[in-house]
């Protein structure tokens, strides 16, 4: 197909992307009206001296009145899937229900392709026509503009393009016929008598199945010379061997990757650069063909625990699989995965699985698709702190082959650029001095974290010792059994917290101060019993941990807007609107979890022991201790209120009926999709007396 048959002569020239089309390489002075196009007066118009229109557009000599009807001929011959790489990014076509077929046509530049020639004797005495057809088997492509014929020992010379050429993105037969060849090419040559060698040849592109594929020949003279399965062409697999991670080619986003799993137990590997952190890497495994079923690993590079020595492990049995979100049609739904039955587990130990991921044939798992049958599969990863490359892996479930070729495409989506600037304190607070472990007494159960200086430079030094005070009295009681553990004491944490308040909105340096304080508390930690941490302040106090969220549904990014007043008008991002908008959640579980517990390349947090949160200001801190302390740490509570809404409603509905049994005709619920704020706070504040327990 050419572009006039496209109907798309209106489209200016100077919008098409003349770098990625074979329209950029047509000659200024070949153009029918080369004035109607470009500036004559920037570019020379002449043929003879060779400029192009990539040339015209490097020197802004286009016309903004130029229409691609204006080209006229020059045009004819380009094919339909060249010019659309003009005309819109590849990346942003759906390549994915596009038909496989054909997909040689929207290679950036045309490729040399495969040369076949039809050779032949003509008698000169009897020939009054000539034609010649050419059929290639499915799947092969012409390469337009290809065809040469040579007669005798003529130079070989350009002849008109043949019929027969497949449509675009079709895997049809080539049955290429020349019709337009010179009728009596014996008297062009000065013979009438004997014969004349003749010799066409023409260019095509290979076809994506893998085997042998022969062609066949005719020629009519008016007389009929026929030749079959000639001319043997071998496909092989593509980027062979890459059977190991080792051996992965390396691939690019957006760049269409056609391969086999054509044998029993192959796997193929390929690697990609880790993009910026941030960056939404989504990989897609698509056109697997009828009968056949493939799966999809992503694996990373392991990163650093936020856990400092933990205990044990999770056994293999005990992987989760990462959300896919919800469809709205499960007429054609696949049967439910099983990880563990579907892809080899290469070297899982038996008792439980090393800090990092699942390692599969050599890789750390970051993601996993494996729908049943020939269904589509999608992996995809946050990039956090990892360097170094992704590894993709592409398996055949229980032996699955195909001699038909898959598809791998890797999206990537760029981070959200946020405009962080450095917070930036007074450094007038005292900094604390931490106790020696051995010190602390006997029994003791609970830990109270806090950055003294921090609460001093971001309230004052009067209302933090005020609070230090509090915490020590806290501390004290039978029921608390604690320590307080001035984290500001340790120059690593104090460390970790400069280079964190350079860029607030760097989730890695927020972890690391994580990191920084648990390799702290976990000397307190060792040789007793800790059941309880608590941290003392606000997450700009003590961090939360930055945790990558891999849902589809209510992605923590949707969240973001929530927290749009800390932004300053639009005008600048802090900690925890960045944490919101790169689609993290904050957890801290990191804090109270000691059992490492891997979950697509990164750690899931399940807490070990309890976690607790003391915020916001000092004097709001101490309000809350002076409840606790007259309430005699025990609550006694007689009622009970209960909230839920959309997918927390069957949720919701438990809870209120086993408080209804515990507190009876002392409950009140709101529990449904339409209740307001108003209703909301009128049933908690309104009710005789605030509810002792809140669900919601």
């Amino acid at each position: 197909m050419v572009a006039h048959a496209a109907g798309l002569g209106g489209i200016p020239v100077g919008g098409i992307n003349l770098g990625a089309t074979p329209v950029g390489g047509i000659p200024v002075g070949a153009i029918p009206t080369p004035s109607k196009v470009v500036d004559c007066g920037l570019i020379s118009c002449f043929l003879s001296d060779g400029k192009t229109l990539a040339d015209a557009a490097a020197v802004s000599a286009i016309l903004s009145t130029a229409k691609l009807a204006d080209l006229g001929h020059t045009i004819d011959n380009i094919p339909l899937g060249q010019l659309i790489a003009g005309l819109v990014p590849l990346s942003t076509l759906n390549w994915e229900k596009l038909a496989i077929d054909g997909l040689q046509d929207f290679a950036p530049t045309t490729p040399t392709g495969l040369r076949y020639h039809v050779t032949f004797d003509l008698d000169c005495a009897n020939t009054q026509s000539l034609s010649v057809r050419a059929s290639l088997s499915n799947g092969f492509r012409y390469i337009p503009n290809s065809s040469q014929v040579t007669y005798g020992a003529g130079a070989a010379q350009a002849v008109a393009e043949p019929g027969g050429a497949q449509p675009p993105l079709t895997d049809t037969p080539a049955n290429l016929t020349w019709n337009t060849l010179p009728p009596s090419p014996c008297i062009g040559q000065g013979a009438t008598t004997g014969t004349l060698h003749v010799v066409l040849s023409f260019r095509a592109q290979p076809g994506l199945d893998i085997g042998t594929f022969a062609a066949s020949a005719q020629v009519a003279t008016p007389g009929v010379l026929i030749s079959q399965n000639q001319a043997p062409v071998a496909v092989i697999e593509n980027y062979e061997p890459n059977g190991t991670p080792a051996s992965a080619p390396l691939i690019q986003p957006d760049q269409l990757v056609l391969s086999h799993i054509a044998t029993q137990g192959n796997t193929d590997y390929f690697r990609l650069p880790i993009p910026a952190t941030g960056t939404r890497v989504t990989v897609y495994l698509s056109h697997i063909s009828d009968g056949s079923d493939f799966d999809l690993v992503l694996g990373k590079p392991a990163t650093a625990s936020l856990l400092s020595s933990p205990v044990g492990g999770i056994p293999v049995g005990g992987i989760p699989i990462e959300d896919r979100g919800i469809g709205t049609n499960n007429t054609t739904s696949a049967l439910a995965p099983e990880t563990l039955q579907d892809i080899s587990l290469n070297g899982v130990p038996v008792g439980g699985i090393p800090v990092g991921g699942i390692p599969v044939g050599g890789i750390t798992v970051a993601s996993v698709s494996q729908n049943r049958g020939n269904a589509d599969e999608v992996a995809q990863v946050v990039t956090g702190s990892e360097t170094g490359f992704y590894t993709i892996q592409v398996t055949g479930y229980n032996g699955s082959t195909s001699t038909r070729p898959y598809m791998l495409r890797v999206r990537e989506s760029a981070p959200v650029q946020l405009n962080c600037p450095a917070v930036t304190l007074p450094t007038t607070g005292a900094v604390g001095t931490l106790p020696a472990p051995a010190s602390l007494p006997a029994g003791t159960t609970t830990l109270l974290l806090i950055n003294q200086s921090r609460m001093a430079n971001v309230y004052n030094q009067a209302d933090t010792n005020t609070l230090l005070a509090k915490l020590g009295t806290l501390a004290g009681r039978p029921d608390v059994k604690g320590a307080v553990i001035p984290i500001d004491g340790s120059a690593t944490v104090r460390a970790a917290y400069t280079a964190w308040d350079q860029s607030p909105c760097d989730l890695a340096r927020a972890n690391n101060v994580v990191a920084a304080i648990n390799t702290l508390v976990a000397t307190y930690r060792a040789g007793r019993s800790i059941r309880y941490v608590v941290m003392v302040g606000s997450d700009q106090l003590i961090p939360m941990a930055r945790v990558p969220d891999l849902t589809t549904i209510s992605n923590e990014t949707n969240e973001a807007r929530d927290l749009a007043f800390l932004t300053k008008g639009g005008t600048q991002a802090g900690a925890l609107f960045a944490a919101e908008a790169l689609g993290y959640y904050m957890t801290d579980d990191a804090y109270v979890t000691l059992t490492t517990t891997p979950w697509l390349g990164h750690e899931l947090y399940l807490p070990t022991i309890s976690a607790g949160r003391l915020i916001e200001t000092p004097a709001e801190i101490i309000g809350q201790i002076d409840q606790y302390t007259g309430a005699g740490g025990l609550l006694n509570p007689q009622t009970a209120f209960t909230s839920g809404y959309d997918f927390l409603t069957g949720g919701a509905n438990d809870i209120n009926a086993a408080m209804a049994a515990r507190y009876t005709n002392n409950t009140s619920s709101l529990i449904n999709d339409t209740w307001t704020k108003t209703e909301l706070l009128g049933k908690y504040f309104g009710a005789p007396s605030v509810p002792g327990g809140v669900s919601r």
